[in-house]
């Protein structure tokens, strides 16, 4: 099983993909299935996600706290740049 980093990571990377890709129906489906897995694996009800210049936090609700777990946005962004720049290996 991952750990709420790496989901968060996979959520927050197909999270960017799917916003830039409306159309994009597996990416979709993938961002719900790493939602339903913070919702129901890591019992995270909520989260929130704010843009820096250079990070992307993602505030959690877990128990009675909130977390926070930082990444780079180039780290983020990274699959979403692959996909532009190599378009025709993602129809």
């Amino acid at each position: 099983m991952p750990s709420i980093q790496d989901a968060l990571y996979n959520y927050l990377t197909i999270y960017y993909v799917s916003r830039a890709r409306p159309e994009d129906t597996a990416a979709k489906t993938t961002l719900d299935f790493f939602s339903d897995m913070l919702m129901k694996e890591f019992n995270i009800p909520d989260w929130t996600i704010e843009e820096k210049e250079h990070e992307i936090i993602a505030h959690c609700s877990i128990g009675n706290s909130i977390k926070n777990y930082r990444f780079p946005k180039e780290l983020i962004s990274c699959m979403l740049q692959q996909m532009e720049e190599y378009p025709e290996r993602y129809a």
